[in-house]
């Protein structure tokens, strides 16, 4: 029992091995080669492609035979489309079809080449797919003929069937208030398989504006074409950044209800501009006196600054106020105090900083520059020049007062 099982084993593995090398053999001969290929491996629904076999061979081994076809899914149309060859001298050799499988007998030859047109079916969409080979290869091998399997496979994307749209803009970047001016193209034609669209709505929708246009076709014949100039009002209040324009087309092929669109960027700017409008520094100031910097900040731009900054630099005292946003056309009045801690020449540097809607951008105006004299404070003499004066009038009022005194007195004794 044992022994009836081994050799059942020693039997299966025995067919395995000789399955494995015969495989391999197949797969891997030196010098024969039959390649399966194609045209596209994308390619839309109702269209077609071509698939062909390239075969090429030693001198000393020639292909005297092949029986060559395709397996391909469920509704495609393979139809045979050219087949040719020569043998290692050089001359033609002729290859048969029969039934849309190319067949070769002969002494042998040492280059082919068949090739089959591949109709994808309309309903078969949004897919992928493959087609594998199919056939054999006779293969003289001195005094033997050797038969080789083909074995292949190539996937295949199948897109939808769709018209085709176009989109081109009068400007990629506008600065409201502005007119955009798109231009649109809907059409159906070649490479398109030919077939009619119906129920279709053609729509056009701006992301700044909203929808623009929109239009319904009950039947859309094949070739026709819609061509479309569209303006775009884009207002002050559009918000900036990156913006699109789709084109959006509905339509029914083939009974199914499908949907195709293009986009087209474009973007929006929103430049902001910040300018000191007016500024009062001192040009001199006693050492211990406070220097005041008043100054008036403007938007003279037709779009908000955001984060607005004002910047003042007296030696290496930085200050800085932050205003905030400001709307187009405000003021902002800012005032800083600095005190110097010694005498000389002092250089104040003032600019501002603010950020822009879009592009988001932090903006910076030129740094302006003013120099202040820092002084001692001078001793007033008019102190001690009235106190003089008081104490000359009050001495001459003392003097005239003592000569007055005894006169006084002997008018008295007479």
């Amino acid at each position: 029992m044992c022994f009836k099982l081994l050799m059942r084993y020693l039997a299966i593995a025995s067919l395995i091995i000789v399955v494995t090398l015969a495989l391999s053999s197949i797969n891997h001969v030196e010098g024969q080669i039959a390649l399966l290929g194609v045209s596209d491996n994308e390619v839309v629904a109702g269209s077609s492609f071509f698939a062909f076999y390239n075969m090429t061979t030693q001198k000393d081994k020639p292909i005297v035979g092949f029986r060559l076809s395709l397996i391909v899914p469920k509704n495609w149309k393979v139809t045979p489309y050219n087949a040719s060859g020569i043998t290692s001298e050089g001359k033609k050799i002729e290859i048969m079809w029969e039934n849309g499988t190319a067949v070769y007998e002969g002494t042998g030859a040492s280059v082919a080449h068949v090739a089959f047109r591949v109709q994808v079916p309309l309903d078969d969409m949004d897919v992928e797919r493959a087609i594998f080979a199919k056939g054999y290869l006779l293969v003289k091998e001195g005094n033997t003929i050797r038969k080789y399997i083909v074995t292949g496979k190539k996937e295949i994307v199948v897109h939808r069937w769709e018209p085709l749209i176009f989109i081109n803009l009068s400007k990629t970047e506008v600065v409201p208030p502005a007119i955009l001016i798109a231009y649109v193209r809907v059409l159906t034609g070649p490479p398109l398989h030919p077939t009619a669209m119906r129920d279709v709505v053609v729509k056009v929708e701006d992301t700044a504006t909203g929808p623009v246009y929109n239009e319904t076709v009950k039947y859309w014949y094949y070739g026709r074409a819609l061509d479309l100039r569209i303006p775009i009002k884009i207002p002050m209040s559009a918000s900036g950044g990156e913006q699109k324009i789709y084109v959006t087309v509905d339509y029914e092929v083939a009974g199914r209800r499908l949907r195709s669109y293009v986009e087209y960027p474009y973007k929006i700017l929103k430049p902001a501009e910040i300018r000191i409008d007016r500024i009062n520094v001192p040009k001199e100031v006693n050492l211990g006196e406070g220097i005041v910097v008043n100054a008036t900040l403007l938007n003279p731009s037709s779009f908000k600054a955001l984060d607005v900054e004002f910047h003042a630099k007296l030696g290496n005292d930085h200050r800085v106020v932050k205003v905030g946003s400001m709307e187009p056309g405000a003021f902002a009045y800012v005032n800083l105090t600095f005190t110097p801690k010694s005498t000389g020449n002092l250089t104040l540097t003032i600019w501002a900083v603010w950020e822009q809607e879009y592009p988001k951008e932090i903006k910076s105006l030129n740094e302006t520059t003013y120099t202040i004299q820092v002084v001692r404070p001078s001793i007033p003499w008019w102190p001690f020049i009235l106190l003089v004066v008081v104490i000359g009038i009050a001495t001459a009022k003392y003097m005239a007062k003592r000569r007055g005194g005894p006169k006084t007195e002997e008018a008295s004794g007479g």
